[in-house]
């Protein structure tokens, strides 16, 4: 399958978009849940946050670093990715608030580093996927949801789960 570069997600060890890339991660998933079936941890959440992990990616910043136009990628894509997240269909599968907390710090950090941004740069930046949100097919999406301000009670830059002190919530983190 030819390799979209409207979407590009990586570029080594080989240029990948981020179809391409979440797909070799599902897999890769498959594998870990083949290998440990009896790991304590919600398959289910763990894929929807493959699923959902990069889609920041579009981010025109991103793409045009990706694509040797530019050094800054901007506000990280994790924080980006938080915009996809359809919390209705969380809630539709019987997730709890604490659950979809998980899944939005697993998404938000799942590459850790510290950022120095307000709600509002981020809300603002992912109102700028909007537009090309459109062109993106992916069939692995559970829903076609977009929403650039998210729930401040999911998710908070800076803030961490394990500063709550809620050991089964950290351990449910952890093993996302």
């Amino acid at each position: 399958m030819a390799v979209d570069e409207r979407f590009i997600a990586k570029t080594r060890p080989r240029r990948n978009d981020i179809q391409g890339h979440t797909n070799d991660l599902l897999r890769n998933f498959e594998i870990l849940k083949a290998t440990y079936p009896n790991l304590e941890t919600d398959w289910d959440m763990l894929r929807l946050a493959c699923i959902y992990h990069d889609l920041g990616k579009m981010n025109a910043k991103f793409q045009s670093a990706v694509h040797g136009e530019g050094k800054k990628t901007g506000i990280p894509h994790g924080l980006l990715s938080l915009g996809f997240i359809d919390i209705e269909y969380l809630e539709e599968k019987g997730y709890q608030e604490k659950d979809i907390r998980i899944l939005f710090h697993a998404v938000a950090y799942h590459h850790e580093r510290d950022i120095d941004v307000t709600l509002n740069d981020i809300y603002d930046e992912i109102e700028t996927l909007r537009n090309i949100f459109m062109e993106f097919e992916y069939p692995e999406l559970p829903t076609r949801y977009f929403k650039p301000q998210f729930d401040r009670m999911f998710f908070k830059p800076g803030q961490r789960l394990y500063e709550d002190k809620d050991d089964t919530v950290f351990f449910r983190h952890v093993m996302l």
